[in-house]
């Protein structure tokens, strides 16, 4: 929730808000990290997470950080894949200069499901379940 002067620019009007994003720091202190997540409609995904410094000074860390999506949907031929490598470098040059470069490549491959409505020729809908996209299906208009 904000208060004074900045809820006035970023106040309760809809739609509105305020994003906050805070990138992952390179760590001076080794950090590796591991993790695998699975669910329904064919979810996976194996990422990791890997941090430290590349020099015994600590003056370059470095961060890694990869994981790869892939999800079917409820509809047939529906599907998404996510890939993102996001690796960033600090240089330390001395107490008060520091040098941070950060990257980010995300890849998103999806056959997203169909939610507008549709009517056959007969006045009867479709099952929720059915997909334009299918590879064979001609719509006839």
């Amino acid at each position: 929730m904000l208060k004074g002067p900045a809820s006035v620019l970023f106040g309760a009007v809809e739609p509105g808000g305020i994003l906050n994003v805070v990138t992952r720091q390179p760590l001076s202190d080794p950090f590796y990290s591991v993790s695998f997540e699975a669910g329904n409609r064919n979810l996976y995904q194996p990422s990791f997470d890997l941090s430290g410094p590349l020099d015994e000074d600590e003056n370059v860390l470095y961060r890694l950080i990869a994981s790869y999506r892939s999800s079917d949907s409820f509809q047939e031929f529906a599907d998404s894949q996510i890939t993102t490598i996001a690796p960033s470098l600090s240089l330390s040059f001395g107490d008060r200069t520091d040098l941070n470069l950060y990257y980010e490549y995300i890849d998103y491959s999806a056959s997203p499901p169909e939610d507008y409505s549709v009517l056959f020729d007969d006045g009867s809908r479709p099952s929720r379940d059915f997909y334009l996209g299918y590879p064979d299906f001609l719509l006839e208009i």
